[in-house]
C-alpha cells in the first residue's frame, strides 16, 4: 500500500514537472512569435515612411526647380497638401 502511494505521488510528481517545463516552451514559443512578427511590421512601417518621405522631398526640390525657386515648393505643398504623398 505504501509502495504505490510511493509510486503515485512520484507520478504525480514528474506530471507537474512535466506540464510546467511544457507550460515555459509554449509561452517561450508564443513570445519568439509575436516578436518575430512585430519585427516584421516595425520594419515595414519604417521602410515605408522613408519611401514617402524621400519620395516627399523628391517631388518638392523637382517643384522648386520647375519654378526656378526652392522656396516656392514650400508654399506651394502648403496650399494644395493634395500634392504631397503622405
Amino acid at each position: 500500500m505504501v509502495k504505490s502511494i510511493d509510486l503515485l505521488y512520484k507520478r504525480a510528481k514528474k506530471y507537474t514537472e512535466t506540464n510546467t517545463e511544457l507550460l515555459a516552451l509554449k509561452t517561450v514559443d508564443k513570445i519568439a512569435d509575436v516578436l518575430s512578427s512585430l519585427t516584421v511590421i516595425v520594419l515595414i512601417v519604417i521602410v515605408f515612411a522613408m519611401f514617402t518621405l524621400f519620395i516627399n522631398v523628391g517631388l518638392s526640390l523637382f517643384i522648386g526647380n520647375l519654378l526656378n525657386e526652392y522656396f516656392y515648393h514650400l508654399n506651394l505643398l502648403k496650399f494644395f497638401p493634395s500634392l504631397r504623398l503622405a
